[in-house]
């Protein structure tokens, strides 16, 4: 009788049956990491405490960020999140990292739309480095995407609970926690890189009270968009069950509150600068008083 089955047997008499199936299942989403896609998530090391004790921005692309004066933030560290290189200050911040949701997670991005959407984000982040799903590596492997960037790759695991956070922290180099936005896995990286204090600005975060309004979801608009221009594919746009449509909602805000714990666990301070929108999780701050050059 081997180590393996010796150890077998002593599972058999000592858990219980479910529990040896929650086991085993979380051991075969483990193995189901091969050696390759491992070590590309182990390059996210050198990004660990990075910039300790710094701040940072985070860009979302809600309506309100047209509103704020952006050029300060070229002297700044910068998060730019999905679309933002739409923005016409774009060029000027030449934000430092430039975060995405990925496509292969949202099933109702079309392949063309997809590959037009890295293609025109080559053309214009090709200074920023780059954080896309690691489920899209095969696909920008297979298209020679990103050839002069430097890109890394983020993992999430579902199966993962948000109540583990301060247990296991958060490490690049393994997966983290499923979001519900983009944002979420921006915040992860940022603490990750050990910045102080992280602002967020275009995260107004009021889609459902903008869906019944039929108002716009973005600063840009929808034809500027590759997987956008054909028809609006948002969420917001196409699914009408509002109890899905709360529910979102309530998901997104609690994984906010769990971060925001876990960072002040750790003396860091999240902070939102968006001008009006209606997430209220973070402390709110006037975006034109960080700059004193502005008031």
């Amino acid at each position: 009788m081997d180590w393996k089955q010796v150890m077998k047997r002593i599972a058999d008499w000592t858990i219980p049956p479910n529990i040896q199936k929650v086991i085993s299942s979380n051991l075969r989403r483990t193995r189901m990491l091969d050696p390759e896609l491992r070590s590309i998530l182990a390059r996210n090391k050198v990004f660990q405490n990075c910039h300790s004790g710094e701040r940072c921005f985070i860009l979302g692309t809600g309506p309100s960020i047209s509103k704020q004066d952006l050029k300060p933030l070229k002297h700044e560290i910068c998060f730019a999140l999905n679309f933002f290189y739409l923005h016409k200050d774009f060029a000027e911040i030449q934000p430092l990292y430039y975060v995405t949701g990925g496509l292969l997670s949202h099933p109702d991005i079309t392949y063309q739309a997809g590959l037009q959407w890295f293609h025109d984000l080559e053309k214009v982040a090709n200074n920023s480095i780059l954080f896309l799903e690691l489920a899209d590596y095969q696909f920008v492997q297979e298209h020679s995407l990103f050839q002069n960037t430097k890109v890394y790759y983020w993992q999430t695991r579902g199966d993962w609970r948000w109540d583990d956070l301060p247990r296991k922290g958060i490490d690049l180099t393994k997966p983290i926690y499923d979001s519900h936005n983009v944002a979420v896995i921006a915040l992860q990286i940022a603490l990750y890189m050990g910045f102080k204090e992280i602002y967020l600005l275009g995260l107004d975060h009021d889609w459902i009270v903008r869906y019944a309004e039929r108002l716009p979801l973005h600063f840009y608009k929808p034809e500027d968009s590759p997987v956008e221009r054909e028809g609006p594919i948002y969420w917001g746009y196409y699914l009408k069950d509002w109890k899905t449509l709360f529910y979102y909602h309530w998901a997104l805000w609690e994984q906010y509150e769990k971060l925001k714990v876990f960072a002040e666990q750790r003396e860091v301070k999240i902070y939102n600068a968006t001008e009006g929108g209606i997430l209220d999780v973070f402390e709110r701050v006037e975006y034109c008083l960080l700059f004193p050059r502005m008031q």
